[in-house]
């Protein structure tokens, strides 16, 4: 049985976004901290997007981009999917400044605890 190419344009959106989602979910851990969403110009009217980032390999940096398409309902949901990747994890870059304040707000408590009496 042949492979299929299921970027090609006879292919819904659903199914072409699924292939998509299966390789960016493969290479999620590398995109919470960097990566991008870009365009280039081909020879047609529309842009050609990629989603562009590093992955280390040995002692090398290796630049490395997956193909997203021109549709802009595939273009949109790789947004989205990156912003919603950065926003899970956002919380948990503030979450030590979290903790410290915490810790400050604790000790301010036992302080105010023992002076009352």
């Amino acid at each position: 049985m042949p492979a299929t190419n299921v970027q090609t344009q006879s292919s819904s959106p659903d199914v072409r976004w699924k292939a998509l989602r299966d390789r960016l979910d493969r290479v999620a851990g590398l995109l919470v901290d960097q990566g991008c969403l870009t365009s280039r110009r081909t020879g047609r009217s529309s842009p050609a997007w990629s989603v562009r980032y590093f992955e280390i390999i040995g002692d090398r940096r290796v630049q490395r981009a997956l193909y997203v398409g021109s549709d802009p309902v595939i273009v949109e949901r790789t947004r989205d999917y990156l912003a919603a990747l950065r926003n899970e994890t956002e919380w948990i870059r503030g979450l030590p400044a979290l903790c410290r304040a915490s810790r400050g707000l604790m000790r301010s408590l036992r302080r105010a605890k023992k002076s009352s009496g």
